[in-house]
C-alpha cells in the first residue's frame, strides 16, 4: 500500500522534475533526498493552486438534467430506440442472406418505426395520466386534516409517480441520455399483463446514454437524479433489472450502490435478469407541512 501510494505522488513529481532540469528520479522503493524535496514542493504548489472542479461540477458545466416534457416525447423515445433496438435489428438484417437483405431491411426499419412510436405512446400516456390525477389528489388530499391520512393518500398514487429524466448537452439542446421512473410491481414472477399480488415498487427503467457521449458520468448522474426523485417521493428504495449476461451494466450498478435482491427463475420467459434494489436516505421534512411532493 505503501509503494502504491508512492507511486501516485510520483506521477505528479515527474512533471516538476522535468521542468526543473537537475532533479535526480530513481526508484519508488529509494527516492533520493531531491526527488523527496521536489514532492514536497509540488504538495504546497498544488495547495495553493485552485481546486480542479469536480464530476459533479464538470456535468454541470456541460449537460443539464431534468424532467421531460411533451415537447422532449420523440427524441427522447429515439434515444432510447437507438440504444436499445436498433442494433439488435441491424444484426437481424445481416442473418439474412444477401439476396433477401433489401427487403429484410424494409421491415427492420418499419420495426424500427414501430418502436419509437411505441415509446412515444407510452410516454404520452403515461404524462397525461400524471396530469389528469394531480387535481383530484391535490382536493381530496386538502379536504383531510390529519397529516397522516393525507400522507397516506400521497402515497397511493401510483399513477402520479411517474418521470422521464433527460440529460441534455446545453450547447447542443442535445438529449444525449434519459432513465424512466416509475410503480412497477418489480418482485413479480410474471411480467405484464400477467396478473400478481407483489406490491408496486419505485422502478427504474431504460437507462439510456447515446453512444457518442458515454464514458463522461452521464448514466450516474442520471441515477442520482432518479434516486433523488424517490426520496422526495418518501420511497425507501429504488428497484431496478439487468440482465444476466450483461456484465458491464452489472459493473456500473453495483458501483454505484445496488444490491441482489433476486434471479428470474429459470421457466422465466425471455433472457434471464438479476432484480436489483438500492436504498434511499430519508429526506428530513418539516412536522406538519412538509409532505412528499409527488408532481415533481
Amino acid at each position: 500500500a505503501a509503494n502504491v501510494r508512492w507511486g501516485k505522488r510520483m506521477s505528479s513529481c515527474v512533471r516538476f522534475a522535468e521542468e526543473m532540469k537537475d532533479i535526480r528520479i530513481e526508484s519508488p522503493s529509494t527516492p533520493s533526498f531531491e526527488v523527496s524535496q521536489a514532492i514536497s514542493q509540488n504538495d504546497e504548489f498544488e495547495k495553493s493552486s485552485v481546486p480542479l472542479p469536480t464530476l459533479s461540477e464538470k456535468f454541470r458545466q456541460t449537460y443539464e438534467i431534468r424532467r421531460a416534457g411533451f415537447d422532449d416525447i420523440k427524441e427522447t423515445s429515439e434515444l432510447s430506440a437507438l440504444v436499445f433496438d436498433k442494433e439488435l435489428l441491424d444484426m437481424s438484417v445481416e442473418t439474412f442472406p444477401p439476396p433477401l437483405q433489401p427487403m429484410s431491411r424494409l421491415l427492420a426499419d418499419a420495426t424500427y418505426w414501430i418502436i419509437i412510436k411505441d415509446y412515444e405512446r407510452s410516454i404520452k400516456e403515461c404524462l397525461d395520466r400524471k396530469i389528469e390525477l394531480a387535481p383530484k389528489a391535490r382536493q381530496q388530499a386538502l379536504g383531510m386534516t390529519s397529516r397522516y391520512m393525507r400522507y397516506a393518500l400521497t402515497k397511493q398514487n401510483d399513477g402520479r409517480m411517474f418521470n422521464t429524466l433527460i440529460a441534455r448537452e446545453k450547447d447542443s439542446k442535445k438529449i444525449v441520455g434519459t432513465v424512466y421512473i416509475y410503480k412497477f410491481p418489480a418482485e413479480a414472477l410474471l411480467p405484464p399483463p400477467f396478473p400478481t399480488t407483489c406490491p408496486k415498487r419505485l422502478y427504474a427503467s431504460t437507462l439510456a446514454v447515446h453512444p457518442d457521449y458515454r464514458r463522461q458520468g452521464i448514466a450516474r448522474e442520471l441515477m442520482q437524479a432518479a434516486e433523488k426523485m424517490a426520496a422526495r417521493w418518501g420511497q425507501d428504495y429504488v428497484y431496478l433489472h439487468v440482465l444476466k449476461d450483461n456484465i458491464d451494466a452489472q459493473f456500473f450498478y453495483y458501483n454505484i450502490g445496488y444490491e441482489v435482491v433476486k434471479e428470474d427463475p429459470a421457466w422465466f420467459p425471455g433472457e434471464r435478469r438479476l432484480l436489483l434494489r438500492k436504498s434511499v436516505p430519508a429526506i428530513k421534512r418539516k412536522p406538519l407541512t412538509q409532505l412528499p411532493r409527488i408532481n415533481m
